[in-house]
């Protein structure tokens, strides 16, 4: 078994060698009988596993517990009823003069384009004369050209 072989299945299973699965367990009492870098990283690693298994959190203070129970959510039940705004105030709300304002000024280029898409294009008494002889005469004499 290669050492770092050894240090990945050291960090797998832990430092009890006699817990590991049978044919990595033979490889790393062989390594460990050899190896002084094995046997140092194994002692490393009993060192790490029993620090951590000694560490202890202390309870928390009953100061801290009302500090995280205070930023709890108020439940809905429990809250007061809102203000009503002032009906001028409700008006006047920055949301609703945005969409007023822009329904507007839709409202107004539309009615601009609409009203210059209109205007009635001025033709000579000549022009008026030859659209309506076309739109009444469907003979293919009128459309055929003359000199």
């Amino acid at each position: 078994m290669k050492l770092e072989h050894f240090e990945m299945l050291l960090d797998l299973h832990g430092p009890d060698v006699s817990g590991w699965p049978e044919a990595d367990s033979i490889a790393a009492r062989s390594l460990l009988s050899t190896s002084a870098e094995a046997r140092t990283l194994l002692d490393q690693a009993e060192t790490l596993e029993t620090m951590l298994s000694s560490y202890t959190v202390a309870e928390p203070s009953a100061r801290l517990e009302a500090a995280i129970l205070d930023l709890a959510p108020i439940p809905l039940s429990e809250r007061p009823a809102p203000a009503r705004p002032h009906f001028l105030a409700s008006l006047f709300d920055p949301k609703i003069m945005t969409s007023a304002g822009m329904a507007l000024a839709s409202m107004a280029f539309g009615l601009y384009i609409g009203m210059s898409a209109t205007t009635p294009t001025a033709l000579d008494e000549d022009a008026d004369a030859f659209l309506l002889t076309a739109s009444a005469s469907f003979s293919p004499e009128f459309w055929q050209e003359t000199e």
